[in-house]
């Protein structure tokens, strides 16, 4: 059976920056899989967008670096999902990509990090395997 993915977009740029064309990328690779795609920019898509977390194998969320933390949309939709997951059952992997502008990838630390907490918790609280 093929895995159900869903690559999320979290840049706040209508044209959705580097983060649009890295999920569109990463979506090519995945030849095979049933691969769904969503911007978090509109906060009005969020409830829709969390409630195709319980069908799902996998979630991508491809966000720009800014002031080395998580955007404040994408914040609010991670609070959703983590409301989501706690009252229904959540078994996806989450995989997490960071883009900035920085030659350096260690700024892209704090960024994953932030995410790497919030799946610990959301596991936590809700019916996750653990990875």
């Amino acid at each position: 059976m093929a895995k159900r993915i869903l690559i999320l977009n979290g840049s706040p740029k209508q044209n959705g920056g580097t983060s649009r064309f890295l999920s569109k990328l990463i979506g090519v690779q995945l030849a095979g899989s049933h691969v769904e795609y969503a911007s978090l920019r509109q906060k009005s898509a969020h409830a829709d967008i969390v409630r195709r977390l319980s069908d799902i194998d996998v979630l991508v969320i491809a966000s720009p670096l800014y002031v080395d933390g998580i955007l404040s949309h994408v914040i609010e939709f991670l609070q959703a999902a983590e409301e989501f997951c706690t009252h229904n059952v959540c078994r996806f992997t989450v995989y997490a990509v960071s883009n900035n502008g920085f030659i350096e990838g260690s700024h892209n630390k704090s960024h994953l990090k932030m995410y790497e907490c919030w799946c610990r918790i959301v596991r936590e609280l809700s019916d996750f395997p653990g990875n």
